[in-house]
């Protein structure tokens, strides 16, 4: 399981380190993709192109049936280990994704104590997804035309978000929007 970080990010890399104490899951870096310095056309900057290959370049990266992706500037949930495990405990057979946070902006449904089902949500910066699901994300995301997110959620099927925010957005320096933020959750 991944946070992905870009190289010259060490200050991130510190904060992710120690978060990474919040559980008992192994996870590792994976290294971003600079998009600062990617030429880019269309309606996305060299920031957003560079998040969404990380997550493309992660995912094609992964042979796991289930895999974690976070982002640098992740939060866990003070009880995190606990709180996943319930989630995953009442997610049905027929899952593809599970989204840690964000905000749903799409197909709000009430699951289960745990879970929303759900057709788009904001926010990269915690999921599980399934191996078998991975080809239709990176089909998404290998278009460039939309942000991250909004090209994830266009090919939801069968995904869920936990009602808790088990992930939060912590705030700080945003590369992709070039100023410091304050994310609500």
């Amino acid at each position: 399981w991944y946070y992905i970080n870009l190289r010259d990010s060490k200050d991130r890399y510190a904060e992710s380190e120690n978060e990474k104490g919040k559980t008992r899951i192994k996870i590792s870096r994976f290294e971003a993709v600079d998009g600062r310095s990617l030429r880019v056309s269309g309606n996305l900057s060299g920031a957003e192109v560079g998040c969404i290959r990380s997550h493309y370049n992660v995912l094609l990266k992964t042979d796991s049936e289930l895999t974690l992706v976070l982002e640098d500037d992740f939060e866990l949930f003070e009880d995190f280990d606990f709180e996943l495990s319930k989630c995953l405990l009442e997610l049905p057979e027929n899952w593809n994704a599970l989204w840690l946070g964000g905000v749903v902006w799409k197909g709000k449904e009430d699951y289960s104590d745990n879970l929303l089902k759900i057709g788009g949500t904001t926010g990269t910066y915690g999921y599980i997804v399934k191996h078998s699901f991975i080809p239709k994300i990176l089909e998404a995301l290998a278009k460039e035309n939309k942000l991250a997110d909004w090209a994830m959620s266009s090919v939801f099927e069968n995904v869920f978000r936990s009602k808790n925010n088990l992930v939060k957005h912590r705030a700080g320096y945003s590369i992709i929007k070039g100023k410091d933020v304050t994310y609500t959750q």
